[in-house]
């Protein structure tokens, strides 16, 4: 195709997507469209397919249900993977693109092997249907739709005449009512206006089934719920599917012995018309057959008078896809299907079950109604004003003065601690990470109360003690800084409690607290591991420069946290970032006498640190670099926020390392950039500087990035990428 049929067949796929295509559509017309695009014109992969690429990879990730990018429906699994081995255009920002298309293929690939349930998650139950809670009063069924290009006229030739179809779970609730519907009809909630007569007609059928103690039709609410919300009810087709959930809804009603309802796995396409049903339209049976197939539904109930065609479109695709089935059965009235034990499962209701129905039945009473609810209004009163007032749980807590006054959930005092406290600085977070905490409510041993977490000062000036109370105010534990036990040599004074953090790990029940401690006048700092029920010291880490924050990760996503200290090292300038994994800790039993590690020393390595690593300043800093922040982002990659100069918030001045750690043995610097706000404060500074010199400072860094080994400080490996 030559560049301007590529631009009137885009002009016309942008045209058909604004106008508001159902999800499927929209997935066939990006990938039509990208199945035409030439594979080898870089230019026009760039103006055109790249951005439709984008949507169908957001599209088929996102699209229910899965068996859309089946074979059997199209190309989309084919154009999935051909798009994978298209280059990314140098000038757009894609962000994780490289996960999302092979999640996407991966998706598509399920989906044609047949592994991937079609209604895996849509919330309805999967392959069992509803759990037997919510079988009571309810019916679920699955209908095939098909869905069609909303079009003008004139458009490419390319596009016309796409369909596709798919699964819609559909699901009835039915429920007595104190009032009957006016002419004796049932009543029916949750179809469009016009299209509500139609239904409460086609329920005219249950009339034939003559249940055993089942209410008047006229006693009767209907509500139904569509589990695709772009399905549309406009057509006829998903009367019997409708027809035959409302069924076994209305049957739990009954006071019969017997219980029924309609089996997982079963879809239905059929129009009622009295109490037959009669054919759908002959265009869409093929492509409702084929969505069954491919979403392996166990049964497809179809007219009687269209079996023999649904069951040669089956066969078919049996012969293409060896080891799959799909039984089709034809229905002349409903009650073929209410009689069919392979579509409605019959048993005996147990005593239990028994009792609900005539509960239900019951409720159909006025007298009953207006007396249940005023009982239940009455306990609800009486159970929410003992919550409101007695509610012990303290959820939230704040410095009045010089006391801590914790409250319940409901706003209520829970206890007031005032005895020997004196506020810390009025700056709440002194850390650059907002987790860190000088106030908290968590639960340190486990019994499923908080307990009351405070970092105070103990003479002014100083803020050297860190406590636990307990909701009714006792103290469990208190530590001070400076009667830790530390060798000899360390600093025994003026150490000040800085923040407290959180690792949600727990030893025996107890909550594992990682605090930061430091002495100002010597620009040391100490990260320590308490036991949050005792406050025993588990272990501590020490460095000459601050530690400004922690930050969780989870490395290679294998269920167990790390620990990101972002720091500054004072004796080299560089940017620090330590992280410690909380169950390699060297010796739980806190010793007065041991070393205290330092996070650039090599035996830390061995005592739960995991990594280290150290950040040069850039050349347009004055002295020294600080690692601020780090962020998790996808696989095993972290991004280091490094600020030069300690001036500025961290997106001023910064200079980004994206470090892949897949091997914390042998980590590989993917990345290293400025940020917007860096570069306009540079060329701000050096209107002159040009983009190579840019470049080049950040190759530099780059090459003075060190990571800890057992060895010493080594070079981190660069992406060759």
């Amino acid at each position: 195709m030559t560049p301007r049929d590529i631009e009137r067949l885009h002009s016309d796929l942008t045209a058909l997507l604004e106008a508001g295509q159902p999800p499927a559509i929209a997935l066939l017309l990006r990938a039509t469209f990208l199945r035409a695009l030439p594979r080898d014109d870089a230019l026009l992969w760039s103006a055109y397919g790249f951005d439709v690429a984008r949507g169908l990879v957001e599209g088929a990730l996102s699209i229910q249900p899965a068996s859309l990018l089946a074979e059997g429906n199209g190309i989309l699994g084919e154009v999935l993977r051909s798009v994978r081995a298209r280059p990314i255009p140098p000038f757009r920002k894609v962000g994780d693109w490289e996960r999302r298309i092979a999640d996407a293929c991966v998706r598509a690939e399920r989906a044609e092997r047949g592994a991937e349930a079609d209604l895996a998650d849509r919330g309805w139950g999967g392959e069992g249907g509803l759990s037997e809670a919510e079988w009571e009063g309810s019916g679920t069924v699955y209908i095939p739709v098909v869905a069609r290009l909303n079009g003008g006229k004139g458009i490419h030739p390319l596009y016309r005449d796409l369909k596709a179809a798919y699964l819609v779970p559909l699901r009835v609730q039915a429920e007595g009512t104190l009032r009957s519907a006016r002419g004796g009809e049932p009543m029916v909630e949750g179809v469009p206006a016009h299209r509500r007569d139609a239904f409460v007609r086609a329920l005219g059928a249950l009339e034939a089934l003559r249940l055993k103690g089942a209410p008047r039709l006229a006693k009767c609410l209907f509500r139904i719920a569509w589990g695709e919300p772009n399905a549309s009810l406009d057509g006829r087709s998903a009367e019997l599917g409708f027809v035959a959930a409302a069924a076994a809804a209305y049957s739990s009603l009954s006071l019969d012995t017997t219980g029924r309802r309609i089996a997982p796995g079963i879809a239905f396409t059929g129009v009622v018309e009295g109490e037959r049903v009669i054919p759908v339209g002959e265009g869409s049976l093929d492509r409702k057959v084929e969505a069954c197939f491919h979403a392996r539904m166990r049964l497809l109930v179809v007219p009687k008078v269209q079996e023999e065609a649904a069951r040669a479109v089956a066969r078919g695709l049996e012969v293409r896809y060896p080891g799959r089935r799909l039984v089709v059965a034809g229905a002349s009235a409903l009650g073929d299907v209410w009689r069919d034990h392979d579509v409605v499962e019959v048993g005996r209701r147990t005593a239990g079950e028994y009792v609900s129905a005539a509960r239900r039945r019951f409720a159909m009473s006025r007298v009953f109604v207006v007396t249940t609810v005023l009982v239940l209004a009455a306990f609800i009163g009486y159970a929410a004003r003992e919550a409101y007032v007695s509610d012990p749980n303290p959820v939230s807590a704040k410095w009045e003065g010089n006391r801590v006054i914790a409250t319940n959930r409901h706003g209520r005092f829970v206890r007031v601690i005032g005895a020997g406290l004196i506020r810390p600085d009025v700056v709440e977070v002194p850390t650059w990470d907002p987790m860190g905490k000088r106030l908290a409510l968590w639960d340190t041993d486990g019994d499923g109360t908080n307990e009351i977490l405070v970092i105070y000062r103990s003479v002014p000036t100083r803020t050297d003690r860190m406590a636990v109370f307990d909701r009714s105010g006792r103290l469990r534990w208190v530590v001070e800084a400076e009667t830790l036990g530390f060798p000899e040599g360390m600093p025994q004074e003026d150490l000040q409690w800085l923040a407290a953090y959180s690792t949600e790990e727990r030893r025996n029940g107890s909550l594992l607290i990682i605090a930061m401690r430091r002495v100002p006048a010597r620009a040391l700092a100490f990260a320590d591991v308490i036991d949050g029920a005792t406050g025993a010291l588990i272990a501590s880490f020490r460095n000459n420069g601050h530690i400004e924050g922690m930050f969780a990760v989870d490395i290679g996503d294998d269920g167990i946290p790390e620990y990101c200290l972002s720091a500054t090292d004072n004796e080299t300038g560089m940017g620090l970032l330590g992280i410690i994994r909380v169950p390699e800790l060297e010796d739980p039993e806190p010793r007065p006498s041991r070393e205290i590690p330092a996070l650039t020393e090599p035996q830390a390595l061995n005592m739960g640190l995991v990594a280290a690593f150290h950040f040069p300043a850039d050349a347009f800093s004055v002295s020294r670099a600080h690692a601020r922040e780090v962020v998790e982002e996808a696989g095993d990659v972290l991004r280091v926020c490094v600020v030069g100069n300690g001036e500025g918030a961290i997106d001023q001045r910064c200079t980004q390392y994206w470090i892949n750690l897949a091997d914390l043995q042998r980590p590989i610097l993917r990345d290293v950039q400025f940020t917007d706000s860096y570069l306009a404060i540079i060329r701000l500074i050096d209107p002159s500087i040009r983009p190579e010199e840019l470049h080049e400072a950040c190759e530099r860094v780059s090459r003075g990035s060190l990571f800890l080994t057992p060895r010493g400080w080594q070079p981190i490996a660069r992406s060759k990428a």
